[in-house]
């Protein structure tokens, strides 16, 4: 549910971006990208964290 959410949240986030007229094409990919990468970072660091949780128990 929580990976959901951030997808839901990226894609919101990423279209938006893109419906802004005044940035240049590079910008808004850029922006997008970034992110992306910072989302799929975050959810990877929870990741981690949740097994290594689960190991500990």
């Amino acid at each position: 549910m929580h990976k959901l959410v951030i997808i839901v949240f990226s894609l919101i986030l990423g279209f938006i971006t893109f419906q802004i007229p005044v940035i240049s094409e590079w910008i808004q990919n850029s922006v997008f990208w970034l992110i992306v990468i910072i989302l799929l970072s975050y959810t990877y660091k929870n990741d981690n964290s949740d097994k290594k949780d689960k190991n500990a128990d």
